[in-house]
């Protein structure tokens, strides 16, 4: 799928964006690490699901899959963090990253016609997000929206202010609990 280019300041914007929404919505801006799960499904109204995307799409490195007219994100079930914490990064990571795309994808998918195809006979997730497409633009522009949305820029600017010239292990400890970042990052 060809995307519109975007600059990094438009994907950062997208990101404020979506985050400054919620906080009308929900309450006052300030609290990490940013409650992804929440704005999906609260904000946004979007559904949330586990299931064995590997299985169920018949490809074996997808990691999340989003299916905009169902307004429905699906996680593979493998990054579960209530099944194994370890993932709780990744998983993060992952929504954060479905989130970019439907910020900014989901116009070129919405009301589009269904290639059954590659998906055995049914309806298809409109983005199929796996590791071996991280390079392509529209995973490109997910992957840093959800650095964006992580570790949104004032943020991080303000946490740098207090801990450097600081910055050690222990700083890097204290970053990755307050940002929560995939796989811990830094």
């Amino acid at each position: 799928m060809n995307c519109q280019p975007m600059q990094k300041e438009e994907i950062e914007m997208a990101s404020r964006l979506l985050l400054l929404g919620h906080y009308r919505q929900f309450g006052p801006a300030g609290f990490l690490p940013i409650p992804v799960e929440e704005i999906l499904e609260s904000h946004l109204g979007l559904t949330l699901e586990f299931d064995d995307l590997r299985q169920r799409l018949g490809i074996n490195d997808v990691l999340g899959a989003t299916w905009v007219n169902d307004r429905r994100v699906v996680v593979d079930i493998s990054l579960d963090p209530t099944v194994d914490p370890r993932q709780e990064g990744r998983y993060r990571f992952t929504l954060a990253h479905e989130l970019g795309h439907w910020e900014l994808h989901r116009h070129d998918f919405e009301n589009g016609v269904a290639q059954r195809g590659a998906f055995r006979q049914q309806i298809p997730p409109s983005i199929v997000c796996r590791t071996s497409t991280s390079k392509d633009p529209m995973e490109w522009q997910a992957d840093l929206f959800a650095s964006y949305l992580l570790m949104p820029t004032r943020n991080v600017s303000m946490k740098m202010r207090h801990s450097l010239p600081e910055f050690n292990v222990e700083s890097r400890v204290s970053w990755c609990s307050t940002f929560r970042p995939s796989g811990g990052g830094f």
